[in-house]
């Protein structure tokens, strides 16, 4: 029996042994100073550990892996211990764990959190199932976990989970790598700064008096070297520069106590070795940014302009007390180009708009006190000034039509007056030509000028009306002084109109040279020279009335009838051309009819071609061409009639195109039929290259009047439709041609108005560009909507703006409210 217990004994120490051998592990873990999870071997027991509702949770000693103890989860439950990161670190974790039972899920995972603590879904969360089982000769299993820190990450969870029976854990071991910086530093060729990585120590850098610096190797951004403030004190470097010049600067930087004062500053000099006190131009801030085990130094970006008499910039990092990390100082200083200041004598239509020959050529209205001065001037010397409430101008020649740019520059010291630029149209005979007045051809100058900053530049714009024979720049003010310098105008001729060559003209003096002659006129019809695009004079209807011309339609004319004719109106009525077929007795058999809608003021300004074709009615004997209108004002000029082509089986009783809202209603009807196939309704922009929008199947057969539609749901700006009939043997002709413009008001809406933050642009109109003007009429911003067809709002300030389409071709009024 004592043999039986010796034996026993030897044996069990043995197992005892050769377990101790096992669960001998060379490297079970990280060192404190390197792991970023504490407690991770649970030898200060659940210290640091969070766990879920209702889960067992504590310590033992069986199976540990290293040291005394390892965490024990007992039953269902979690434990997790959240660590704090920035987005892109490379988070590596370690942890040995075992279980008794496989039939029950113990998982290990990571998962990644935002600032407002809500989980961030996504791959980027990674899970391993621990599905080791623990034997007496087996002690616990290392698993391992990888996974990026994704966008907008500032902590990362670690959790051990279990469904039942008992989890055990030990060594958690977790390592948090931050993503190196992208670019922590500038070459030495763009930098202005010297040594502003602090490789070669202090050199090129000077300090302030007291001021304890040196360098260091511990959180460095680049290289192995940063520098150290030591407590108060302050370090810089200067850097000469000439006035106006940018500069950007970028640096990095840290500290253990955000409690004291660090800061980074941009101070301009002037020769006499004078800072320059200025809010505009001396920049600083504030170093707020305290490092960590895991987060290195933070960059900052500092951004100034070169004031007037700046001959310097003195780059300097202070701090009031404990250490100020400075690193990877990088400074980019851009020479501004003088400013363009105007055009040259040959290109400006107006004379001495820089006012260098002082108040030459420049008309001022009485009790105006005018001169020039030197002040503030933007180009040469001298600057136009109006001291007091007054106004001056000059007036220049040009023709109806003509575009007219300006630019110029504008500035005063009292805001609260009245300042304007204003474009202004007159006769001849020197009478005003009213126009609507808005931002292009009126803005009032409220840039109030400073030491620094000169006068600024402002835009206007206009169209010369119809009647207009002269433009007037004028600068007016209510008070105080307005300055102004490089007035600079362009003017743009209408392109000539060549009027087309007509072969076989049917109208008698469809150019209207002989005045109303061969047309029978109600109301006030005349001929006139203000507009024309054949010969000297163009037809004009003021007011109520009609014109009209009958030509004899013969059998030797053809089947189809054409009219080409220029038109435009001042305002979009009801002024229309007609052709209107009448047999023997007058009795009307069809009518042709074209709504006149070109505004001859808008662009391209003048009158604009129309065609009416069509087939001729079974049994007309005479064509009436007719111009009529219930009011305002047509103008018309260079009819001319053709006719051609064989008869065709189909009587095109009336073809009509008109909109409807923001689409395009086409209607057409025939009165006789005989073997006619179908309709191809065809678009073009251009009249030269058409389109099949639709192919409508025709009666055949038919000897009553039948009626067709088809709606245009997406028309352009301009639009012209007309309608092939096609014959069962292929023969065809064409109808008139009919012409829809649609406006911007009816092609683009914008919204939500008033808005907070965003627009958007909903319609048919292609958008090359955006741009939106302040209230003075200063551009604020310039883009194009995202493929949201959305535009960000959210940089400009509350209030009034203006954003103008495809420049200028439509604008709208908006207001930023928040």
């Amino acid at each position: 029996m004592k043999n039986f217990t010796l034996l026993i004994s030897l044996l069990l120490l043995n197992l005892a042994i050769s377990r101790q051998a096992f669960s001998a592990v060379t490297d079970c873990g990280c060192s404190d100073a390197s792991n970023a999870l504490k407690n991770g071997s649970f030898e200060s027991g659940t210290d640091n550990w969070s766990k879920a509702d209702g889960t067992n949770f504590g310590t033992d000693n069986a199976y540990d892996v290293c040291g005394e103890k390892n965490g024990l989860i007992t039953g269902a439950g979690s434990i997790y211990q959240d660590v704090t990161l920035v987005a892109g670190s490379i988070v590596d974790l370690t942890v040995y764990g075992g279980t008794h039972d496989l039939s029950k899920t113990h998982l290990f995972k990571l998962t990644f959190y935002n600032s407002s603590g809500q989980k961030i879904d996504g791959d980027h969360n990674v899970s391993v199932d621990m599905n080791y089982k623990v034997t007496d000769n087996h002690d616990l299993k290392q698993f391992s976990l990888s996974s990026t820190a994704p966008a907008g990450a500032t902590k990362v969870r670690f959790s051990a989970t279990s469904t039942g029976d008992y989890f055990k854990i030990d060594v958690a071991c977790m390592s948090v790598t931050p993503p190196a910086p992208t670019d922590c530093g500038c070459p030495d060729a763009t930098n202005a700064l010297k040594n502003g990585s602090f490789e070669s120590g202090t050199g090129d850098w000077s300090k302030s008096s007291n001021t304890n610096f040196y360098t260091d190797t511990k959180y460095s951004e680049c290289g192995a070297k940063n520098g150290l403030i030591d407590g108060s004190g302050s370090i810089y470097q200067e850097i000469n520069l000439s006035a106006g010049s940018k500069v950007d600067l970028t640096v990095y930087g840290g500290t253990h106590d955000t409690g004291f004062s660090h800061k980074f500053k941009l101070d301009f000099y002037n020769s006499s070795g004078q800072i320059i006190t200025s809010p505009n131009n001396n920049k600083s801030v504030d170093m707020n940014y305290k490092v960590t085990e895991y987060h290195k130094l933070q960059q900052y970006t500092l951004s100034a302009t070169a004031p007037a008499g700046a001959v310097k910039v003195r780059f300097s990092a202070t701090s009031n007390g404990n250490y100020f990390k400075v690193d990877v100082a990088c400074m980019t200083i851009t020479t501004v180009p003088p400013v363009d200041c105007g055009c040259k004598d040959a290109e400006n239509a107006l004379k001495n708009g820089s006012f260098e020959s002082g108040t030459d050529n420049w008309t001022k209205t009485d009790g105006t006190n005018f001169g020039s001065d030197e002040a503030y001037s933007i180009c040469g010397s001298k600057n136009g000034l109006i001291t007091g409430a007054g106004s001056i101008y000059q007036e220049v020649n040009l023709v109806q039509g003509s575009k007219v740019n300006l630019t110029v520059y504008g500035g005063t010291h009292d805001i609260s007056k009245t300042h304007k630029f204003k474009l202004e149209f007159y006769t001849a005979a020197g009478v005003l030509v009213p126009i609507p007045e808005d931002i292009n051809n009126t803005v009032e100058m409220d840039y109030k000028v400073t030491e620094t900053h000169k006068l600024q530049q402002y835009t206007l714009s206009g169209t010369a009306p119809l009647g207009a024979a002269k433009v007037r720049i004028t600068a007016s003010s209510t008070g105080d002084y307005f300055k102004i310098d490089v007035v600079c105008m362009s003017i743009t001729s209408p392109p000539p109109v060549t009027c087309e060559e007509c072969t076989g003209n049917k109208i008698a003096n469809g150019s209207f040279e002989t005045g109303t002659d061969s047309w029978s006129t109600t109301g006030n019809v005349f001929a006139d020279p203000i507009i024309a695009n054949c010969g000297s004079k163009s037809l004009i209807l003021a007011g109520a009335g009609s014109f009209s011309q009958d030509v004899t339609i013969l059998s030797t004319y053809g089947s189809t009838i054409n009219l080409n004719f220029w038109g435009a109106v001042k305002q979009n009525r009801d002024q229309k051309v007609e052709i209107i077929f009448l047999d023997g007795s007058n009795k009307v058999l069809g009518t042709l009819t074209q709504q006149i809608d070109k505004l001859v003021e808008s662009d391209p300004w003048g009158l604009q071609k129309y065609t009416l074709a069509g087939v001729i009615p079974t049994g007309s004997t005479i064509a009436r061409i007719k111009g009529s209108g219930s009011e305002d004002y047509l103008a018309v000029d260079g009819f001319c009639l053709t006719f051609s082509g064989s008869p065709l089986p189909v009587t095109l009783a009336a073809f009509d195109a008109r909109k409807e809202g923001s689409t395009a209603s086409i209607t057409w009807s025939t009165t006789t039929e005989s073997n006619s196939d179908h309709f191809d309704v065809q678009h073009s922009q251009d009249g030269k290259v058409w389109s099949i929008l639709t192919t409508v199947q025709a009666q055949g057969e038919s000897k009553v009047l039948v009626p067709y539609h088809y709606t245009h749901t997406s028309p352009f700006t301009t639009n012209l439709y007309r309608l092939k009939m096609v014959d069962i043997d292929g023969t065809f002709a064409y109808s008139s041609i009919k012409s829809l413009n649609f406006n911007g008001e009816e092609q683009m809406t914008i919204y939500p108005n008033p808005t907070a933050d965003r627009i958007k642009l909903n319609g048919n109109m292609q958008i090359a560009n955006v741009k939106i003007y302040s209230q003075s009429g200063v551009m604020v911003m310039n883009t194009r909507p995202d493929s949201g067809n959305e535009i960000d709002l959210t940089k400009l300030a509350q209030g009034t703006y203006f954003v103008k389409i495809n420049n200028g071709t439509l604008t709208r009024k908006i207001l930023i409210v928040r």
